[in-house]
């Protein structure tokens, strides 16, 4: 694809990167609009960067305009969320009916349970799509396309900042891991999204800020790893309560829903175990970044 940026963004790596990920916003809420599938996973995903991207970045970016610009694209994730947790739940559901015994006694009515109860969060999404407060973020999303956030063009104070992000996760991720209770993993699960994404985008061609050899390579691959582990396991949690809650309200399924359940507490648990590990990953790749990219202090 030919390089189309203006001369004024290419010497503002943090703004060019912004309108990139806008970019591809604006498309997924297109293909989202179109019911495209897989839609709602990948709009998901690039909401995550380009929130990412004003967190992690917020200080270097005009801040106000960010942090209200964040604050639209949490929302309309929020919408979707339901959705997309109901898709994941229902792919993991009928992967356990077709590998347990006593699956084809029950499995399909199970199914058509969980359908039921997660219409409601379709509905939800379906009402996001059609709501005008998605039309204003639409057209805000195009002026950021114009540069609007334009902020530090600094590549040292991006990798800086990311450093600094990343050092908190690591302190961060040793207390959740050992305290384990699932509100911590699950808000250690978003920072590894939100720091990887920060580590990536400074490796993109946009930013370039951290070349190949930096180790951010390293950094991005243990992150990954982490965020992998993090995700089965809240999965797992996720999915054996919307097990229970199916199995209470319909006495003919709680013996396959229990049990099913209980194979996904059985794997969380197994996960859960690896996760200090995990941790641990990140840590030493973080401290090759520090020792290869002078802009990187880790105080931890």
């Amino acid at each position: 694809m030919p390089d189309t940026a203006s001369p004024e963004q290419q010497d503002k790596p943090l703004a060019r990167l912004v309108e990139d990920q806008s970019l591809a916003v604006l498309a997924a809420i297109d293909d989202l609009r179109h019911d495209l599938p897989g839609s709602v996973h990948d709009a998901r995903v690039a909401l995550r960067k380009l929130r990412s991207t004003l967190v992690v970045f917020r200080p270097l970016l005009d801040g106000d305009a960010a942090k209200a610009l964040e604050d639209e694209l949490r929302w309309f994730a929020g919408e979707l969320g339901g959705a997309r947790d109901a898709q994941v739940v229902r792919s993991r559901v009928t992967s356990a009916i077709h590998g347990h015994p006593g699956g084809d006694d029950g499995g399909e009515e199970l199914l058509a349970a969980l359908d039921a109860a997660d219409e409601p969060t379709w509905d939800r999404a379906r009402d996001a799509l059609a709501d005008p407060r998605l039309d204003k973020l639409v057209a805000e999303l195009g002026q950021v396309r114009l540069g609007s956030l334009a902020g530090e063009s600094d590549p040292e104070k991006l990798v800086a900042r990311t450093g600094d992000r990343l050092g908190q996760l690591v302190e961060k991720g040793r207390t959740a891991v050992r305290q384990g209770d699932d509100h911590r993993l699950h808000q250690l699960r978003k920072r590894v999204k939100r720091v990887r994404y920060a580590v990536t985008s400074l490796r993109d061609s946009a930013v370039e800020a951290l070349p190949a050899g930096s180790g951010g390579g390293r950094v991005v691959h243990a992150l990954e790893e982490l965020q992998d582990l993090l995700g089965e396991y809240q999965d797992a949690v996720v999915t054996a309560g919307v097990l229970d809650r199916i199995g209470s309200q319909a006495p003919r399924l709680a013996g396959l829903a229990g049990d099913l359940a209980a194979s996904q507490r059985e794997l969380a648990a197994s996960v859960r175990a690896t996760l200090p590990a995990g941790v641990e990953r990140v840590r030493r790749a973080a401290r090759r970044l520090a020792r290869r990219s002078p802009a990187v202090h880790l105080d931890r």
